[in-house]
């Protein structure tokens, strides 16, 4: 025997080789430009939510009673106002690593990779439970190489997080469904407490449990059992209004049921909806975001599903990919504006993709019984492969995108120039309608934007922007640089109202 071969943790290494080597490979993927600006693609999320981790650091939990504050610079707490639409974990759990790393962008975005990594790990737990090691290797390798998962899987935002955690409830669900012990449901009830705090699609996996209880247990009291999952979503709904009364001092305060209902696409809808444009849109995300190549093996196993349900034949493995596939839908089914607006919303459907396409895979090799194991595995990677490389352009275009620098630029301009509690106000109200939350992170100071009077010149703010490029009047300009020291900084001209020309701001006709 072999020194090696004694070994309990060299014995897991070797057994957990192609899994520890795939998720090494996810991490330096997913740490791609992990310390980038908040300047790319939807990437006012991590702006948005890394301000309000930075108010908890401020302030500390008690003080913002764990919620989440909007507010720019130091306030008194009877200023605060709160965002109320999702349940506050995330940006509790970026708060923790601020607190650890310091605030950065790159320790904002820890906090998703290490939810990304987790749901790799789920999917091939599922793959080895529900499947076998094959499935759950390419499974889990497919996870890895998918353009939605390299660019959002580090993105700080809920979608990302709240996967992980429902895919644990769902693994905890199938373990008590076969064995009814106290530790199976326990670990249950945590694991779906988990994802209700973190996002409303933690809410969709409880009726779904419910349902599939009914159908399948075999147990006397089986509606009594199954009535304990919605139960957990109608609670854990009830301690989220009440958090909100707590905040706000109403039930859906903070304009709660008014985005609930925009999101419905009940009345309202975004410029260029149509329910034809809307599937349409679907459609294309699934292309690019999860490739042709993984649409293609997941036809398969949907051609798969069908037989098996015409034939009756429900195993585990189909009821789990009917599971995993009706919660990727959900969402954006229901809240189609919102899914219409925000691509990102189709990755509810990776774990679903990445097992069907896996599983798919090996339904359609195993067709052709002449192949040998090494050949299978040969095109096995050659598949993660194509799928890594099929839109790569895209994935670089993802990458590198930077749409947002004219707001990260001018917050940090606006930051260094300034002090804590100094008013700045920016004569453009176009930038603040693209660039908004993007200045006031970086900036971290009360910005107003508006176009002013020359005849109503306001005295309260330290540095006034103006902006040329957009819609700032040149009479301002022209006033402003008479009076006051003007700094330009690329398309930004900067007046300091506390340095003043040579020129008597005594004979100034606006003030």
């Amino acid at each position: 025997m072999t020194r090696s071969s004694g070994n309990p943790l060299l014995k897991k290494l070797k057994e957990n080789f192609f899994v520890i080597t795939i998720l090494v490979l996810a991490a330096a993927l997913l740490s791609v430009n992990l310390d980038k600006p908040f300047i790319g693609h939807h990437d006012w999320n991590g702006a948005w939510y890394s301000n309000f981790a930075r108010n908890f650091v401020k302030y500390g939990l008690w003080q913002t009673k764990f919620g989440s504050v909007m507010n720019i610079d130091y306030v008194g707490s009877d200023n605060f106002r709160y965002f109320s639409h999702y349940p506050p974990l995330l940006p509790i759990l970026i708060f923790f690593s601020f607190k650890i790393f310091g605030i950065y962008e790159w320790s904002a975005r820890i906090v998703p990779l290490i939810f990304s990594l987790g749901t790799i790990i789920l999917i091939y737990w599922m793959g080895i439970k529900f499947f076998n090691k094959q499935v759950a290797i390419l499974a889990s390798a497919i996870s890895t190489v998918l353009p939605i998962v390299i660019y959002f899987g580090k993105m700080p935002v809920q979608e990302v997080l709240v996967i992980a955690p429902v895919l644990l409830s769902v693994v905890f669900y199938f373990n008590y469904f076969e064995n009814h012990n106290q530790m199976n449901l326990f670990k249950l009830i945590l694991s779906l407490v988990f994802s209700h705090l973190i996002n409303w699609p933690g809410y969709y996996i409880t009726p779904l449990f419910f349902f599939h209880y009914m159908i399948f247990a075999r147990h006397k009291n089986k509606f009594r059992l199954a009535l304990i999952f919605p139960l957990i979503s109608l609670l854990m709904f009830c301690l989220h209004i009440a958090h909100v009364i707590w905040l706000t001092g109403k039930p859906f305060g903070g304009g709660l049921i008014d985005v609930f209902l925009y999101r419905l696409n009940f009345a309202e809808q975004p410029l260029g909806y149509t329910t034809f444009n809307f599937l349409k849109q679907q459609i294309r995300l699934l292309a690019v975001y999860f490739t042709r190549p993984v649409l293609l093996l997941t036809l398969a196993t949907f051609v798969w599903m069908i037989f098996q349900f015409r034939s009756r034949h429900y195993s585990k493995k189909f009821q789990l990919l009917v599971i995993l596939a009706i919660f990727g839908v959900t969402h954006n089914l229901v809240f189609r504006n919102m899914a219409f607006i925000h691509d990102y919303m189709i990755i509810y459907l990776w774990p679903f993709m990445a097992i069907a396409a896996a599983f798919g895979f090996f339904v359609i090799v195993r067709k052709f019984k002449f192949l040998p194991t090494a050949i299978i595995y040969l095109l096995a990677l050659m598949l993660v492969v194509t799928i890594s490389v099929e839109r790569k352009s895209f994935k670089s275009a993802l990458l590198l995108s930077n749409g947002f620098t004219d707001g990260v630029s001018l917050g940090k301009i606006i930051n260094q120039r300034t002090q804590s509690g100094d008013k700045v106000l920016v004569l453009s109200p176009d930038f603040k309608r693209y660039f908004e939350v993007f200045t006031g992170y970086y900036a971290d100071r009360q910005i107003d934007y508006e176009i002013i009077s020359e005849k109503n010149f306001p005295q309260e703010y330290k540095v006034i922007v103006a902006i040329p490029s957009r819609d700032t009047p040149k009479v301002l300009i022209d006033i402003l640089q008479q009076h006051y020291k003007m700094t330009k900084i690329d398309q930004f001209i900067v007046f300091d109202l506390d340095e003043p020309t040579q020129k008597s701001l005594y004979n100034y006709p606006s003030l």
